[in-house]
């Protein structure tokens, strides 16, 4: 213990003189936390950002235009959860096969449920937006926003060809582009 109590005391050290000798490197690499002001002083016309933090036992959700009111919404739905559904959404965008065939199906009602929980909450925040800059701390970092669905979808049988049944989800995408950040310092820094 003592070991590590003098290499994060050198560490510390370290960090101070880096922030004093380089603070534009700094600011970059350990960003502070931003303030609302800062934060919609850089948003352009139709961007707004979208800001997740979970906790064990709910989820915080902000969306920040550039102007008016800030939307916010606690929903219960802990880290452990989203976990769980982060993972399973994961498993058919992230697979090892041997054949097109062995690529798992894409869960789109969980992909739904995912956007209803998440953004359909604060969606008067967002809903004219074209570019939403999501910051998304925890499980979600693994997921790209892109894949949820907008609206509640039954796929069906597949019919034709391979994956030919996606092409008529509402998938987010389709409706804003979407940016995604480190934190609300960074975009502020950057």
């Amino acid at each position: 213990t003592r070991k590590i109590e003098t290499l994060s005391q050198a560490r510390r050290a370290l960090l101070k003189e880096i922030k004093k000798g380089f603070p534009k490197y700094s600011e970059l690499a350990d960003p502070e936390p931003a303030e609302l002001p800062s934060l919609r002083e850089f948003l352009r016309t139709g961007e707004v950002m979208i800001s997740i933090y979970s906790t064990n036992d709910a989820t915080l959700i902000w969306a920040i235009p550039p102007r008016g009111m800030v939307h916010f919404e606690a929903i219960r739905l802990g880290e452990k959860e989203l976990d769980q559904i982060v993972a399973e959404l994961r498993q058919a965008l992230h697979p090892d096969p041997k054949t097109f065939g062995d690529i798992p199906e894409f869960d789109v009602s969980l992909a739904y449920r995912l956007y209803r929980l998440l953004l359909k909450p604060v969606e008067k925040g967002w809903e004219n937006a074209s570019d939403l800059l999501i910051v998304a701390h925890g499980p979600l970092g693994q997921l790209p926003f892109s894949v949820l669905s907008t609206e509640s979808v039954d796929l069906g049988p597949g019919k034709g060809e391979l994956f030919s049944d996606y092409r008529n989800v509402p998938w987010l995408i389709r409706k804003v582009s979407i940016t995604r950040l480190p934190s609300t310092g960074s975009f502020a820094t950057l």
